[in-house]
C-alpha cells in the first residue's frame, strides 16, 4: 500500500500552484483559515487522522516561509506529533516527525544543533526499525557535515549508512547512502567518485517505485558531474534515463513535478550551450522560464545566456548576464560558482581587450581558487583582502596591477619555454637515438667486413690495396697502435720505415684524411665500441686513456665534434638500445 503521506516538497508544490492564482492578501487569509481549520481538527480528531492533520499543518507552515517564529511553531508541532505517534505506537509517524525536526534545523542552518540531536533520533528510529525513514534521516545528517565543510566525516558516515543497509539487504538504503556520498563528492569536485556513486545508486534504485525519488536525484547529480567533466556524449545517454526516471516518479506521485522537469531541461540547456547549439540552448532556457521562477533557475539561465552572448560576440549582453548572476549570488559561500563565473567574465573582458578589469578579476579568481581548498581560510582572506582594497592608495593599485600583469606574462612565458624545452629535448633525444643506431650499424658492418677481409676496413671502400706500405699501416692499426697516447705523425713514420710525404700521400689516397685525422678516427671508433659494450666497467676517463687520448677534455671535445653528443649520452643511449 502506498504511503499515505507524501514528502513535504510535494505538498508545497501543490499548495504553491493553488496560491499563484490569488493575490498576496487573499492568499494569506486563505492560508491562515486553513491553519485554523486544521488546528480545530487536531483538537477533535483521534488516531491516524490526527497525525495526518499534524503533518498537513506543518506543511502549511513550511510553505509560508521560515522566520524564527514559524521555526519555533514547526518544532512545537513536530514535537507534539512525535508524542502523539508514540502514544499510538505508530513509529513510522514518529520517524517522520523526528526527521522533519532535523529538516527544520537544516533549513535554518542550525548545523551544530542538528548534529547534537541527530544521533538520538537516529537511534530511536533504528530501534523501532522504521528503515525507510532511518535512511532518509541519516542522509540529512550526512548533508549537515557536507554543508559545514566536514567532507571526510560526511563520507565516513555515508559509508557507515551503506554498510548498515547492505547488512539488511535494503537496496533503497544502499541507494540513499550512495547518493549522500555522491553529494559530498560533488561539493569537493571529485567528479569521478560522483559518477561511480551515482551509477551504482541508479542500478540499485531502478525498478522500484519506492526509490523513484532518489532515482531522479541520482540522474540529476550524474548529469551535472558529466557536464563538469565535459563528457557530453555520455551525458545524452544519462539524460535519456533521467527523462524516464521523471516519468516514473510522476506516476508514483500521481502528479507532474515541475521542478524535476525544469532540472532536466536545464541539463539539456547546458549541453546545447557547451556543444555550440545556442538556438537549442535558448529554447530550453525559455521553456524553463515559462514554468518556474525560482532564483536558482534564473542564475543558471543567466549563466547560459552569458555563454551564448559571449560566443556570438555580443559582449555587452554577456556582461549584463554575468552581473545578474553576481547579484543573485551576492553573499554566497559557493566559491566554486563564483570562481567559474569570474573565469567566464575574464574571457569576455579579454575579447573586449579590457586588461585592467582582467587584472582585478585575476586577483579575485586566485583568492576564490584558494577558497575551494579551505573555505574557512578563504573567508578570512576575503575579509583581509576587502579591508586592504578599501585602504590602499591609487598608486599601490596601479603598481599591484602591473605586478599581476607581469606575473601573468612571466608565468605564460615560463610555460611556453617549458613546452619548447620538452619538445626540443624529446626531438634531440630521438635524434641521438637514431645516431647511435646508425653508428652501431656501422660498427656491425665494419666487424663483418673485418671478418671477411681479415683486415680493418675504412668507411670509403673495401678493396684491398697491394701496396706494402698500406699493408704495414693496416697491420699496425689492427694491433691498435693508435691506443698509444704518445703516438704522433713522426713516430708512426718511423715505425713504418717510410718518409712523411709518402705516408701522407698514401693516407690521403686510401682514407681521404690527414695522418692526425686517421689516428683520431681510429681512437674514436675504439672508444665508441667500449662505450657501447654493456660488459665494459671502465669509467669514461679510463676509456679515453685506453683509446689513446691524452686527456678526458680532449676526448669529450673530439667525440662531440664527430658524433654530435657527449660520450656519456652515447653510452646511456647505447645501453638503452641493448635492453
Amino acid at each position: 500500500m502506498k504511503n499515505p503521506f507524501y514528502p513535504l516538497v510535494i505538498c508545497s508544490l501543490l499548495l504553491s500552484a493553488q496560491a499563484m492564482a490569488q493575490d498576496d492578501s487573499t492568499y494569506k487569509q486563505k492560508l491562515q483559515h486553513q491553519k485554523d481549520s486544521i488546528r480545530e481538527a487536531i483538537n477533535r480528531e483521534e488516531g491516524r487522522d490526527k497525525l495526518l492533520s499534524y503533518n498537513k499543518l506543518a506543511s502549511l507552515y513550511y510553505m509560508d516561509g521560515m522566520d524564527e517564529l514559524k521555526m519555533d511553531t514547526l518544532l512545537t508541532l513536530y514535537t507534539e506529533m512525535d508524542a502523539e505517534a508514540q502514544k499510538q505506537e505508530d513509529y513510522n509517524f514518529c520517524a517522520v516527525a523526528r526527521g522533519n525536526i532535523l529538516g527544520v534545523y537544516l533549513n535554518a542552518r542550525m548545523y551544530d544543533r542538528l548534529i547534537e540531536v541527530a544521533p538520538e533520533h537516529l537511534r530511536f528510529i533504528k530501534e523501532h526499525k522504521a528503515w525507510k525513514h532511518y535512511f532518509n534521516v541519516y542522509s540529512r545528517y550526512i548533508m549537515t557535515f557536507m554543508l559545514r565543510g566536514n567532507y571526510e566525516e560526511g563520507i565516513t558516515h555515508a559509508g557507515i549508512l551503506y554498510r548498515e543497509a547492505e547488512e539488511l539487504e535494503n537496496k533503497s538504503g544502499m541507494a540513499t547512502a550512495l547518493y549522500a556520498m555522491a553529494t559530498v563528492y560533488q561539493r569537493q569536485r571529485r567528479y569521478e567518485e560522483v559518477e561511480r556513486c551515482c551509477r551504482q545508486c541508479i542500478t540499485l534504485a531502478t525498478g522500484d517505485e519506492h526509490t523513484s525519488r532518489i532515482l531522479v536525484d541520482a540522474h540529476h547529480l550524474l548529469c551535472e558531474a558529466l557536464i563538469k567533466t565535459k563528457r557530453y556524449d555520455d551525458l545524452l545517454e544519462v539524460a535519456a534515463g533521467y527523462e524516464k526516471a521523471n516519468q516514473g516518479y510522476d506516476a508514483y506521485a500521481k502528479m507532474t513535478v515541475i521542478s524535476d522537469w525544469a532540472n532536466l531541461w536545464m541539463i539539456y540547456a547546458k549541453y546545447y550551450c557547451y556543444t555550440g547549439d545556442f538556438d537549442k540552448a535558448e529554447e530550453y532556457c525559455q521553456k524553463i522560464e515559462d514554468v518556474v521562477s525560482a532564483p536558482a533557475y534564473k542564475i543558471d539561465i543567466y549563466r547560459i545566456r552569458a555563454h551564448i552572448y559571449n560566443s556570438r560576440g555580443e559582449y555587452a549582453q554577456a556582461l549584463e548576464m554575468i552581473e545578474k548572476v553576481s547579484e543573485q549570488r551576492a553573499g554566497t559561500t559557493e566559491f566554486a560558482e563564483l570562481y567559474d563565473i569570474n573565469v567566464l567574465k575574464v574571457d569576455v573582458l579579454a575579447r573586449m581587450h579590457q586588461a585592467e578589469e582582467i587584472t582585478v578579476l585575476y586577483q579575485e579568481a586566485l583568492a576564490l581558487n584558494d577558497s575551494l581548498r579551505n573555505i574557512d581560510y578563504a573567508r578570512q582572506i576575503d575579509e583581509i583582502h576587502t579591508q586592504y582594497e578599501v585602504n590602499r592608495h591609487i598608486e599601490e593599485k596601479e603598481r599591484n596591477r602591473n605586478y599581476a600583469l607581469l606575473a601573468t606574462i612571466g608565468f605564460a612565458l615560463a610555460i611556453v619555454a617549458l613546452v619548447i624545452w620538452i619538445v626540443y629535448s624529446r626531438r634531440l633525444q630521438e635524434k641521438n637515438r637514431n645516431l647511435v643506431r646508425r653508428l652501431r650499424e656501422q660498427d656491425a658492418l665494419a666487424l663483418r667486413l673485418e671478418q671477411l677481409q681479415a683486415i680493418q676496413p675504412d668507411d670509403l671502400g673495401t678493396a684491398i690495396p697491394t701496396d706494402p706500405l698500406y699493408q704495414r699501416l693496416i697491420a699496425l692499426l689492427n694491433d691498435e697502435v693508435y691506443t698509444d697516447s704518445e703516438l704522433t705523425r713522426a713516430t708512426l713514420v718511423a715505425r713504418l720505415n717510410t718518409n712523411d710525404r709518402y705516408l701522407s700521400d698514401l693516407i690521403k689516397q686510401h682514407f681521404n684524411q690527414t695522418v692526425s685525422d686517421l689516428i683520431t678516427t681510429y681512437r674514436l671508433r675504439h672508444a665508441r665500441r667500449l662505450l657501447a659494450d654493456p660488459h665494459c666497467t671502465l669509467t669514461i676517463e679510463a676509456i679515453a686513456l685506453d683509446s689513446g687520448f691524452g686527456t678526458r677534455t680532449t676526448f669529450h671535445i673530439l667525440f662531440r665534434k664527430h658524433y654530435g653528443l657527449s660520450p656519456a649520452e652515447f653510452r646511456r643511449l647505447s645501453l638503452q638500445e641493448n635492453e
